[in-house]
């Protein structure tokens, strides 16, 4: 049973009947200190609900990891090479400036790789 409204912190607030908890065999584990029990459950309980669920599925995880992958992109943008934010005004000024640092990564990947890889190759 609850009481109708909704708490100031967002909550439900379900009460057991006290007669309900008294014949209870789990009573002395469950609320040994009150006459009954209180349950209490967020409004928005329902969609965290339903989030954990999606965790547990493939698509998810295959998501998280694309995520992961292009989060971990610009953090290493705005870490390392100073791209905190963008200067440019203007939706299309902006994709530029994204295409030019993306550019920019990318061709230090590449060097990066290519120092690497000419350590493994004999010299003639």
């Amino acid at each position: 049973m609850t009481m109708g409204g909704v708490s100031a912190d967002h909550a439900l607030r379900y009460y057991a009947l006290k007669d309900d908890c008294d014949v209870c065999p789990f009573k002395m584990r469950c609320c040994p200190k009150t006459p009954s029990r209180k349950v209490t459950r967020d409004v928005h309980e329902d969609a965290r609900d339903m989030a954990r669920r999606l965790m547990r599925t493939k698509i998810f995880l295959r998501s998280r990891d694309e995520r992961k992958r292009v989060e971990m992109r610009f953090m290493h943008l705005k870490t390392h090479h100073g791209f905190e934010r963008i200067r440019l005004r203007g939706l299309p000024s902006a994709r530029g400036e994204l295409h030019l640092v993306g550019i920019v990564q990318n061709l230090k990947t590449l060097a990066l790789r290519l120092r690497s890889f000419a350590s493994f190759v004999p010299r003639l």
